[in-house]
């Protein structure tokens, strides 16, 4: 018979900071041996939320908090860089066996931190979802679970997983999923070999989810199991199974004091914040010359935008242009494109990998999709705007990673392209200008 695996088969590559608010949890199993275990998800300063099942050793006994460690801002589980925070665990907390939640299989787990988390660029909490979540809706989980290739990834891999209606779930494989899927649970995933795996369990299920007032990311489902085959691994055609999220807010509010309200299906009070996304004021840089231009008829500067100018509404649907030297040898023409700034929502229904652009008021996108684009070599290049007989800078073109299967030349033609708004560091260069003296 074919047994649940606790936990990405098929998934792709992530870049640092890419899912701020997930956690790599490892049991030491002795002074020479720590292993990873398990995934989580930060959802305040001092609580991570993962499975139940991950909080028990490899003799199925619970583990002695002494030998847990949770480490924020991982991203290549093989190398614990400047932006990795490591964290003792003070305390678990599991749920109760008393109503609502007699006979749900309750996999869900809070671990209280033994120290309180200081945000960053990397580490950053996600917001818990509070609404019904319908059938189809496709989001994306995190995980450094085994591969296609039954090995564990180094990096961290993200796949995109579309909820399932329960009765599909039950009727793929009853075997696995009779006995085990309850209300608690929701099912997600596809049947085309793209699949969680052993080494997933704990990461989040979650969302994107956008108002009038900008977009977020919220924790829909905690990775639970999936269905295993005979080598002992999880299959790749197989869904997985999440504990919801939305079941156990009232246990949640209990143990952390995070308030949500009596109405469970309203907005929650804001005292849990969710700062999405990383901000990225470290990926502009200025550079002094060692000589002062003279300004002629073919060399003047471009105006930065005003502060009070500044909302990205006020660029928002214009044409942008671009200078591309980068498909060019030295001494060619440049090529002028004209990039359109488009929709935030826009970036992420394009590819997901522009999701920093839909969450992050810092960036935008730009551009046709039409086999026009710039080059990986344009990366800096700015993107002017022209109001009346001005031209301002509008942005600067931002390379971020793009999927194993398509080269940068093809992905920047087919795809928008990332810009940082320049406009949100006006304050940032000139006073950086200031203090090196250029302005006299």
């Amino acid at each position: 018979k074919i047994k649940t695996r606790e936990l990405i088969i098929r998934g792709y590559d992530t870049y640092p900071g890419h899912f701020p608010w997930h956690a790599a949890i490892f049991h030491r199993h002795s002074k020479t041996r720590t292993d990873y275990a398990c995934g989580g998800s930060l959802i305040s300063p001092n609580y991570v939320l993962t499975a139940a099942h991950c909080m028990r050793s490899e003799d199925g006994h619970e583990i002695n908090i002494k030998r847990l460690k949770v480490f924020m801002g991982l991203h290549d589980k093989e190398l614990f860089g400047k932006n990795v925070e490591q964290y003792s665990v003070f305390e678990i907390h599991t749920v109760p066996w008393e109503n609502p939640w007699v006979g749900l299989k309750n996999d869900i787990a809070l671990l209280e931190l033994g120290s309180s988390e200081e945000y960053t660029d990397h580490i950053q909490p996600i917001c818990l979802n509070f609404e019904k979540v319908s059938n189809r809706v496709i989001g994306l989980v995190p995980g450094w679970g085994r591969t296609e290739n039954e090995e564990t990834s180094q990096i961290l891999k993200t796949a995109r997983m579309p909820i399932i209606r329960t009765v599909d779930c039950l009727a793929s494989d009853r075997d696995v999923f009779g006995g085990t899927l309850d209300s608690g649970m929701i099912c997600a995933g596809h049947r085309n070999g793209t699949s969680v795996y052993n080494g997933d369990s704990g990461g989040g299920l979650v969302l994107e989810q956008c108002t009038d007032r900008g977009c977020s990311w919220s924790l829909v489902g905690v990775l639970s199991f999936s269905a295993g085959n005979a080598t002992g691994f999880c299959r790749s055609d197989g869904y997985g199974a999440f504990s919801k999220v939305q079941t156990y807010l009232p246990w949640i509010s209990q143990i952390t004091g995070i308030q949500f309200g009596d109405d469970l299906s309203r907005k929650p009070i804001l005292r849990l914040i969710c700062v999405q996304q990383i901000p990225t004021a470290q990926n502009l840089a200025l550079f002094k010359l060692k000589g002062r231009i003279q300004f002629t008829k073919y060399v003047q500067p471009i105006c930065l935008r005003p502060v009070n100018d500044s909302s990205f509404s006020s660029i928002m649907n214009q044409n942008g242009f671009l200078l591309s030297y980068g498909q060019y040898n030295h001494g060619d023409q440049p090529e002028e494109m004209v990039m359109p700034i488009v929709l935030k929502y826009k970036c992420l229904l394009d590819h997901f990998s522009l999701v920093a652009a839909a969450v992050n008021k810092e960036v935008y996108c730009a551009g046709t999709r039409n086999g026009t684009g710039p080059s990986a070599q344009d990366v800096g290049t700015g993107l002017f705007i022209q109001r009346g007989n001005s031209w301002f800078l509008a942005g600067a073109f931002f390379r971020r990673a793009f999927p194993a299967y398509e080269t940068t030349e093809t992905f920047y033609k087919r795809h928008f392209v990332m810009f940082l708004d320049v406009t949100r560091f006006s304050n940032w260069i000139t006073d950086t200008i200031k203090n090196i003296n250029v302005l006299r």
